[in-house]
Protein backbone atom coordinates (compact mmCIF):
# COMPACT_ATOMS: atom_id res chain seq x y z
CA UNK A 1 0.00 0.00 0.00
CA UNK A 2 1.40 3.38 -0.96
CA UNK A 3 2.08 6.15 1.75
CA UNK A 4 -0.87 8.67 1.68
CA UNK A 5 0.42 11.73 0.02
CA UNK A 6 1.92 14.83 1.98
CA UNK A 7 -0.43 17.71 3.47
CA UNK A 8 -1.02 20.25 1.53
CA UNK A 9 -0.10 22.41 4.68
CA UNK A 10 2.25 20.64 6.34
CA UNK A 11 2.01 22.92 9.55
CA UNK A 12 -1.11 21.76 12.15
CA UNK A 13 -3.73 24.47 12.54
CA UNK A 14 -2.91 24.94 16.51
CA UNK A 15 0.79 25.17 15.79
CA UNK A 16 0.17 27.55 12.91
CA UNK A 17 -1.74 29.74 14.59
CA UNK A 18 0.92 29.65 18.08
CA UNK A 19 3.55 31.42 15.42
CA UNK A 20 1.20 33.81 14.29
CA UNK A 21 0.98 35.56 17.45
CA UNK A 22 3.01 38.11 18.88
CA UNK A 23 5.74 37.12 21.63
CA UNK A 24 3.06 39.30 24.01
CA UNK A 25 -0.25 37.43 23.02
CA UNK A 26 1.73 34.43 23.38
CA UNK A 27 3.21 35.07 26.90
CA UNK A 28 -0.22 36.12 27.66
CA UNK A 29 -2.02 32.90 26.54
CA UNK A 30 0.41 30.68 28.45
CA UNK A 31 -0.28 32.84 31.46
CA UNK A 32 -4.12 32.44 31.71
CA UNK A 33 -3.67 28.97 30.57
CA UNK A 34 -4.46 26.17 32.84
CA UNK A 35 -1.96 23.51 31.71
CA UNK A 36 0.70 26.08 29.96
CA UNK A 37 2.94 23.12 29.99
CA UNK A 38 0.78 20.65 28.56
CA UNK A 39 0.13 23.15 25.82
CA UNK A 40 3.92 23.98 24.75
CA UNK A 41 4.33 20.19 25.12
CA UNK A 42 1.24 19.27 22.66
CA UNK A 43 2.95 22.11 20.40
CA UNK A 44 6.23 20.26 20.46
CA UNK A 45 4.61 17.39 19.41
CA UNK A 46 3.51 19.35 16.42
CA UNK A 47 6.58 20.20 15.52
CA UNK A 48 8.36 16.64 15.78
CA UNK A 49 5.92 15.53 13.52
CA UNK A 50 6.19 18.11 10.53
CA UNK A 51 9.86 17.63 10.70
CA UNK A 52 9.82 14.78 8.51
CA UNK A 53 7.99 16.93 5.59
CA UNK A 54 9.02 20.45 6.65
CA UNK A 55 12.48 20.22 8.02
CA UNK A 56 12.61 24.31 7.71
CA UNK A 57 9.09 25.31 9.32
CA UNK A 58 9.83 23.03 12.19
CA UNK A 59 13.00 24.23 13.43
CA UNK A 60 11.68 27.54 13.55
CA UNK A 61 8.55 26.47 15.22
CA UNK A 62 10.33 24.76 17.77
CA UNK A 63 12.48 27.62 18.45
CA UNK A 64 9.49 29.59 19.06
CA UNK A 65 7.91 27.32 21.35
CA UNK A 66 11.34 26.48 23.50
CA UNK A 67 11.79 30.35 23.92
CA UNK A 68 8.39 30.78 24.89
CA UNK A 69 8.90 28.36 27.87
CA UNK A 70 11.93 29.54 28.51
CA UNK A 71 10.17 32.47 29.11
CA UNK A 72 7.34 32.35 30.86
CA UNK A 73 9.42 29.70 33.43
CA UNK A 74 7.70 26.76 32.00
CA UNK A 75 10.94 24.64 32.19
CA UNK A 76 9.09 21.19 32.53
CA UNK A 77 8.39 21.41 28.87
CA UNK A 78 11.72 21.85 28.24
CA UNK A 79 13.15 18.55 27.75
CA UNK A 80 10.51 17.25 25.10
CA UNK A 81 10.36 20.32 23.32
CA UNK A 82 14.22 19.81 23.25
CA UNK A 83 13.61 16.06 21.51
CA UNK A 84 11.50 17.68 18.70
CA UNK A 85 14.68 20.31 18.24
CA UNK A 86 16.68 17.09 18.16
CA UNK A 87 14.62 15.36 15.67
CA UNK A 88 14.31 18.21 13.21
CA UNK A 89 17.96 18.91 13.57
CA UNK A 90 18.94 15.21 12.73
CA UNK A 91 16.54 15.65 9.58
CA UNK A 92 17.87 18.98 8.46
CA UNK A 93 21.81 16.79 8.46
CA UNK A 94 22.78 19.16 11.84
CA UNK A 95 24.63 16.12 13.69
CA UNK A 96 26.64 18.26 16.05
CA UNK A 97 23.81 20.15 16.75
CA UNK A 98 21.09 17.78 17.31
CA UNK A 99 23.57 15.75 19.71
CA UNK A 100 24.01 19.46 21.35
CA UNK A 101 20.47 19.51 22.05
CA UNK A 102 20.42 15.88 23.30
CA UNK A 103 22.73 16.37 25.84
CA UNK A 104 21.28 19.67 26.69
CA UNK A 105 17.64 17.64 27.49
CA UNK A 106 19.05 15.14 29.96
Amino acid sequence: MAAPPPPSQPIPQPLQDWLQLTDDERASRLASDHEPAATLIALGDHCERIATIAVSAALHAVDVVLGDAERSGHLESKPRLLRAKVMALAYAGRLPEALDAAAESE
